[in-house]
């Protein structure tokens, strides 16, 4: 059922300087990064297209694209390990 929605809202979770906390080593044969949705800042609307601010505490943060949110996860495309813009 989660699958079919287009656009998920988090929530809760605490506040970090990253919009979405990911693994960068989840990564598909595609190039994406997977996210869990539990894993981001309360309040956010998931929406393929939007960019978002990702990170977690052993890496940089980075800028990503949502392509799309199935059952939870969310696919990201990452777009560069320099954070130019607040994805707030």
């Amino acid at each position: 059922m989660l699958g079919k929605l287009n656009d998920m809202v988090v929530a809760s979770t605490d506040k970090t300087p990253w919009d979405l906390w990911i693994d960068y080593q989840r990564c598909d044969s595609d190039g994406l990064t997977h996210g869990d949705i539990r894993h981001a800042r309360a309040g956010l609307v998931l929406k393929p297209g939007m960019t978002l601010i990702v990170g977690n505490e052993d890496a940089d943060l980075a800028n990503a694209e949502v392509e799309r949110v199935v059952d939870g996860i969310v696919f990201l495309r990452i777009k560069s390990d320099l954070v130019v813009k607040p994805a707030k």
